[in-house]
């Protein structure tokens, strides 16, 4: 089994990487990862894969369970889903799914490997019978050259003309019966020995007419088994072995084939269909066989349509062309088709072949065309060519309706140093990473192009405010925050962006602009927009420049903030207190200083850029270890009075030790607060980390959700656990009386546990509803405090 090809999809990059060196550890080595749909569909194109290991969630919680049922209706390979959802949550999604369609399992994360190799061992097993089944018995026998049957519960099911002729030779019996045993008496202890037994196959002999015949049994399903007779004295000619291997090879072939094939007799019955043809007109192939074609036939046309088809069969041998017809639940087709009439080697039967080829097809055939025309190979992104059709399409629009767009041009900064270093295979990757990023970040009206080699264009219409650009050009520069993850490479971007707007950066009044031809504003446009992606990359790369000077004022003020962030941030507290209105913690938070708040009237502009990520968080660490330094003789005081820091980082952040060593050097306790998924995952990957964090003065605040099933805390020291805080995102005073008594149950399981509970307040009206509710820590985010004021509230707790 180890040799199998095996793909995982999951968009957490961390897990890959995890189960990557599990797999590999336990001597799998055939491994695809990728962390999005599209990557996973190249694979499935470009490798032969044998089983798939699917998130359930990808970017939603439904998604992943609906690009599973994708691949199974397409690819036909079995999928076992992964998840880090609880059952309760997933619950509907399963019960919702479509019963059609084979499931080979879920598996819950954290799991053991063992687990999972089961799951794939018995879902392969499952997947081979499940191909098996698909497969017409009768059509397994006809294969067969020697005599067969196949039997359910000892009743022959079905049987080949070869075991006619057998029974017919040997006993004399025309009328095959439907009990084996009436033939065969000795096969009644064999078959109740072989499925006593659960074998899968069994060789041996019974003695018939005081000869001896070797048999073989072969397990199909259950309550269901083939038999192949092999005797000596009754011989198959060659030329019949032969014939039967021709036979067999050409209905492989037409099995294959990706259109409807079939055939009929003389009386214009189905004596044979292919899978495709069966998939079209979503029949099963016994309710076919033996039934005459006109079954297909579409009420809403006259018969003289089908007539006339039949009259150019038979005048000419051949029919080709557009047909009607309908699939067993009623649904019409419009079809394409091809019929010829053959005859037998002797020339005294007719039959009649078709290929049914679905108009629809040759239409994405067409579409397929324009695609290869349009559109980039490498990153499915539309190409140069269209991009030129869509901006002179943009231009007119513009003009005809007064209107504004913007051009946005982007540039990978170094590259090239990327294909130097890692190959162009990588490069390629790279780039495709970066095409589908692009793709997340903006709406679907947005429209994105691959212009050449690491140079993409974007076209935002309807651009009522210039202003808003910002936002849209923020989210591209993210991108650059996200590594691209490749086995072991870790890469990342920096971009280069030029923005070009319609008709501002023309310089002319729209009716001067008007006059232009949409030529000569796409060269100018795009040469515009050129210019100033080349003056980004000139200032170091990372950022954006635009045509105009009054919104570059915007790109520059962001890189003078990001560069002296600390300068515009000051440090302040909110403080976690107990039922006595003791202080026992502060949390360390950052704002804007008051003369910063009013640059450019704008606050919502401010607060773009002090969105909380790993490299903001760094700076706002350094920041608050300055603060702490300067404050040194209070933060001392503060640790002699037992008072926490209480901090709410990301996992990247926690997991850097030498950050948490500058706050531990202050011989203080610290408080971490993180979410229940955040805590499984350091103890499912980072067990070791978490045991290095417990030795010291640390503690955790777990947040978990009023709604879902409790979080394990076996693997936690309790003596570890400052408290849980459950997942509230509205104000208490605003909630519901139904979401009030959930908040009481989820507290009193907390007393059950003895576990501490942490509640937050957010308003002055949420203060004066703490006393409703069974609470032994709360957090006071009314008014956050600075450093004077923290003093003074110090000296008042001593006095307590």
């Amino acid at each position: 089994m180890k040799n199998i090809n095996i793909l995982i999809v999951d968009d957490s990059p961390s897990f890959i990487l995890y189960v990557k060196e599990l797999f590999s550890k336990n001597g799998y080595d055939n491994i695809f990862v990728t962390y999005d749909k599209e990557m996973a569909e190249k694979i499935l194109k470009e490798n032969k894969i044998h089983i798939i290991l699917l998130d359930i969630e990808l970017n939603t919680i439904s998604e992943g369970f609906q690009f599973g049922e994708y691949i199974q209706i397409h690819y036909d390979l079995p999928v076992i889903y992964i998840t880090g959802k609880n059952e309760d949550e997933i619950k509907q999604l399963i019960h919702n799914r479509n019963k059609n369609i084979p499931f080979y399992g879920l598996l819950f994360k954290p799991f053991q490997f063992s687990e999972l190799e089961v799951l794939m061992e018995n879902a392969l097993k499952n997947y081979l019978d499940i191909k098996i089944k698909k497969h017409s018995y009768k059509r397994i026998l006809e294969f067969i050259p020697q005599p067969a049957v196949i039997l359910f519960r000892n009743r022959i099911l079905y049987y080949n003309n070869t075991f006619k002729e057998f029974i017919k030779d040997v006993f004399s019996i025309e009328n095959i019966p439907s009990d084996i045993a009436e033939i065969f008496p000795d096969l009644n202890l064999i078959i109740k020995e072989f499925n006593q037994d659960f074998q899968e196959k069994y060789e041996g002999y019974i003695e018939i007419q005081s000869f001896k015949i070797k048999i073989e049994l072969l397990y199909l399903e259950k309550d269901s088994l083939q038999i192949i007779f092999y005797p000596e004295k009754w011989n198959i000619t060659k030329s019949k072995s032969i014939q039967v291997e021709k036979f067999s090879f050409i209905i492989e072939i037409m099995n294959k084939m990706m259109e409807g094939v079939f055939i009929l007799n003389e009386k214009r019955e189905f004596i044979f269909v292919n899978p495709m043809f069966l998939k079209q007109f979503q029949y099963n192939e016994n309710e076919l066989i033996g039934k005459n074609v006109k079954i297909l036939r579409s009420s809403r046309l006259p018969y003289r349509f089908y007539i006339q088809i039949w009259r150019e069969v038979e005048q000419n041998g051949f029919y080709e062309g557009k047909i009607y017809l309908v699939t067993k639940d009623g649904n019409e087709r419009t079809d394409w088709v091809y019929m010829n009439k053959i005859y037998d080697q002797n020339k005294n039967k007719t039959y009649y072949m078709g290929i049914i080829t679905d108009l629809n097809q040759k239409l994405k055939q067409e579409e397929y065309l324009f695609y290869l025309a349009h559109y980039d190979e490498l990153t499915e992104l539309p190409n140069r060519r269209y991009f030129n059709e869509v901006l002179k399409k943009e231009i007119y629009q513009s003009k005809r309706n007064s209107t504004r767009f913007a051009l946005i041009f982007i540039d990978l900064d170094n590259f090239k140093k990327i294909n130097d270093n890692y190959g162009h295979l990588i490069g390629d990757k790279v780039l495709q990473f970066f095409a589908y990023q692009l793709q997340q970040s903006l709406r679907k009206t947005d429209s994105i192009f691959r212009y050449a080699g690491d140079e993409f264009c974007i076209i935002i219409n309807q651009l009522e405010n210039t202003h808003s650009l910002i936002p849209v050009l923020e989210k591209i520069l993210n991108i650059t925050k996200v590594p691209f993850i490749y086995n072991d490479y870790k890469i990342y971007l920096s971009l280069s962006i030029g923005v070009a707007i319609f008709p501002d950066d023309f310089l002319l009044n729209y009716q001067d602009s008007l006059k232009l031809q949409e030529d000569e504003i796409l060269s100018k446009l795009i040469q515009i927009a050129d210019k100033k992606m080349y003056e980004a990359k000139k200032g170091g790369g990372n950022r954006y420049r635009f045509y105009s000077e009054a919104l570059n004022q915007y790109s520059l003020f962001r890189e003078t903030l990001n560069q002296n962030y600390k300068d515009i941030l000051e440090i302040y507290f909110y403080n976690i207190l107990n039922q006595n209105n003791q202080l026992v913690a502060i949390q360390p938070i950052a704002l804007i200083k008051e003369q910063f708040k009013n640059i450019k009237n704008n606050d919502t502009f401010l607060s773009l850029y002090l969105e909380s990520n790993e490299e903001k968080e760094k700076l706002f660490l350094d920041k608050l270890l300055e603060e702490f330094n300067h404050n040194s003789s209070f933060i001392k005081e503060l640790v002699n009075q037992n008072i926490s820091f209480y901090f709410r980082f990301s996992s990247k952040i926690i997991l850097q030790k030498n950050i948490l060593q500058k706050f531990l050097q202050w011989n203080s306790n610290i408080i971490m607060e993180l979410i229940d998924r955040e805590m499984q995952h350091l103890i499912q990957y980072h067990s070791t980390y978490l045991k290095y964090l417990f030795k010291n003065p640390v503690k955790v605040v777990i947040k978990q959700s009023i709604y879902n099933p409790l979080f394990s805390f076996k693997n936690i020291p309790m003596d570890n656990i400052f408290a849980i805080k459950p997942e509230i995102r509205k104000n208490l005073y605003k909630f519901s009386e139904e979401e009030q008594i959930k908040l009481k149950i989820f507290l009193e399981n907390m007393t059950v546990f003895k576990l501490p509970v942490l509640l937050e307040a957010g308003s002055e009206e949420d203060l004066s509803f703490l006393n409703q509710y069974n609470y032994n820590y709360y957090k006071n985010k009314v008014n956050p405090f600075r450093f004077d004021e923290l003093k003074s509230i110090l000296h008042k707790n001593i006095a307590k």
